[in-house]
């Protein structure tokens, strides 16, 4: 599993690759954030997080470095690349690190299945029950 999530991962140098060769940064800035980010948002609902933290940091990793040479930067700080993560709302980019939500991601589909199972195969709802028990 791991291994699929990091080839899911590198998919994406394709797509930031050719976000550098547009003229206009604003509509890269835009395709990063619409198109690039949310690739993987599915995969942090559906792994633990724990196997995709490899994943999860080579995409966060190739975002920062896409954003930055969309700006013609070399780097950009730590600092910085904090409030690039915020939301639009609270004055930045939007760019959405997977690391920041992928354990939220995951416990919340999680949970939204333990809640929906029971619902759809009342047999199960035992089983469902128990298995939160015994993870404990």
């Amino acid at each position: 599993v791991q291994s699929s999530c990091l080839k899911k991962a590198a998919a994406g140098k394709f797509l930031c690759s050719q976000l550098l060769t547009l003229i206009d940064p604003q509509c890269a800035l835009l395709l990063l954030r619409y198109c690039h980010i949310p690739t993987l948002n599915y995969v942090a609902r559906c792994v633990p997080p724990g196997v995709f933290q490899e994943a999860s940091h080579l995409h966060d990793q190739l975002s920062r470095n896409t954003f930055a040479a969309i700006l013609g930067l070399n780097s950009i700080e730590e600092s910085i690349w904090q409030q690039v993560s915020l939301k639009i709302k609270l004055g930045g980019f939007g760019i959405t690190q997977l690391k920041q939500i992928s354990s939220t991601a995951f416990v919340s589909s999680w949970c939204h299945s333990l809640y929906e199972i029971p619902k759809r195969f009342p047999a199960k709802e035992g089983l469902c029950v128990s298995s939160i028990y015994s993870s404990r």
